[in-house]
């Protein structure tokens, strides 16, 4: 993203997490501890609808966007028939992350009890 003009400071790379879910609750954290009320997601485009559904459950507010063109449509199908695969995993850790207390994380941070962030230009 850096590569793309976007300033090394406004970017937040969570890498802590082990699945989706686990990702959107701690990046949650991270907006809430930076003043932040919403995100802007960039996935792939036969992710973004799991994305949604997890955001909207978790009551996060966000924008999404993904290339999608019939090219890639096609190159992806196997992985868009994965992703509903993924979706039914999903629901349980939904629930799980429903139970959180506010500003607990999930993922190999919740295990290390360490900081759960850092500033990157990798990303």
């Amino acid at each position: 993203m850096v590569s793309r003009g976007i300033r090394e400071e406004r970017l937040l790379l969570e890498q802590k997490s082990r699945n989706t879910v686990h990702n959107i609750v701690n990046c949650k954290i991270l907006m809430n501890e930076h003043g932040m009320e919403t995100c802007l997601l960039v996935s792939n485009s036969f992710h973004i609808r799991r994305m949604k559904y997890i955001m909207s459950d978790l009551g996060i507010s966000a924008s999404f966007y993904a290339i999608r063109d019939f090219m890639q449509l096609v190159r992806q199908w196997r992985i868009t028939f994965q992703e509903i695969r993924a979706f039914r995993l999903t629901l349980p850790w939904l629930a799980k992350a429903r139970q959180l207390a506010p500003g607990e994380m999930m993922g190999a941070a919740a295990k290390a009890g360490g900081g759960h962030y850092e500033r990157s230009a990798k990303a």
